[in-house]
């Protein structure tokens, strides 16, 4: 993979196509954040710096956007959340952060960390907290490497500014979510700093670099075909929708299903707000955290978990999650299906 040292209006494009990949189907789209830094970046650039190249006394600040990716679109940002967030973290802790990174590498997050190093005027750092999209704080890295996350500070539309301490990991996403449920339904989430070797040893490297890459690779491609071949995916199968079953969070049912046809066999695929994971005839063959997306077979469009429908002609695609995820025992309890109560260990293309 090629490391990228810079990102600059030019590239927001790739890194916006990539994200989509990493974005599972859900994670929201990163398409709103480019419209935003374009015009702010014709004529500057954010440094990108690996966690390897940190110097030791470096303080990174991870960050992003939490709640409905609806409500984001509906009340777009001012432009003042990630500078709010991050200043009312400081005046909290007071610590001043020398680096921002973003906490999720998949979907529109993708670009906030870039969104927040411009605010900041500092770089960003080429790593987050998950290696894709998924829905919730407890399944970033940092939990699963027994650190806690609080203090973490919450800035939403309008200038409410609220800070979450003395929780734990669990406590700090009920909280959040509690809060813009309530409220404006979405805010930018800044989390307490972490030292170079944190962000070394306990976040996943490289998410940044990949979704540019990822998408330089597809950009210009139509097919599902040449994205499958040019991506290095695994094509599970391909068919047509024949039932999708959706989430009922009101009556805690968080979860949802597609199922398809494949030949004369029936695929699987589980999800919620992101693609998890795949069955084939009931033999569970992909899960999270490798990277599970579904392409339209006639227009080679991604397909979201809102979009995908009764009568839809769709290929599923995985590729390799983050080899962190499975470097020490016990990591893959925080993303792999049964954090999602599916009961099942998790199958990750690098085994096959």
């Amino acid at each position: 993979m090629s490391r990228l040292h810079a990102v600059r209006e030019a590239d927001l494009d790739a890194i916006a196509a990539g994200a989509v990949v990493l974005g599972c189907g859900g994670g929201g789209d990163p398409r709103l954040f480019v419209e935003l830094l374009r015009p702010l970046m014709t004529s500057t650039s954010v440094e990108v710096i690996a966690p390897d190249q940190l110097p030791e006394e470096a303080l990174v600040m991870p960050v992003g956007i939490v709640g409905s990716a609806l409500a984001l679109e509906e009340q777009l940002p001012s432009g003042r959340e990630f500078a709010d967030t991050a200043a009312a973290l400081t005046r909290w802790t007071g610590k001043r952060p020398t680096a921002v990174m973003t906490f999720e590498g998949g979907g529109l997050n993708a670009l906030s960390g870039i969104a927040a190093a411009l605010a900041l005027g500092i770089p960003v750092v080429d790593a987050d907290l998950l290696g894709r999209a998924m829905p919730r704080l407890d399944h970033f890295s940092l939990a699963a490497a027994g650190l806690e996350l609080c203090p973490v500070t919450l800035a939403q539309p309008g200038g409410l500014i609220t800070v979450v301490d003395g929780v734990d990991v669990l406590g700090a996403e009920v909280a959040v979510r509690s809060l813009i449920g309530r409220t404006s339904g979405w805010g930018a989430l800044a989390i307490a700093s972490i030292d170079a070797r944190t962000v070394q040893e306990a976040c996943i490297p490289g998410t940044l670099s990949r979704a540019h890459e990822l998408g330089q690779h597809i950009g210009a491609l139509g097919s599902w075909q040449e994205i499958a071949e040019s991506s290095g995916a695994l094509v599970m199968g391909t068919g047509r929708v024949r039932a999708v079953r959706r989430s009922r969070p009101d009556t805690g049912d968080r979860r949802g299903s597609v199922i398809l046809e494949h030949d004369s066999a029936v695929i699987r695929v589980e999800f919620e707000s992101e693609f998890l994971t795949v069955a084939l005839d009931g033999e569970m063959i992909a899960t999270c955290p490798d990277i599970v997306t579904l392409l339209d077979v006639r227009t080679g469009a991604f397909v979201s978990c809102e979009s995908v429908h009764q009568g839809h002609d769709v290929a599923v695609l995985v590729l390799p999650g983050p080899q962190w995820w499975a470097d020490e025992v016990g990591r893959l309890k925080v993303v792999g299906p049964r954090a999602f109560g599916i009961d099942h260990d998790a199958v990750l293309m690098e085994a096959r």
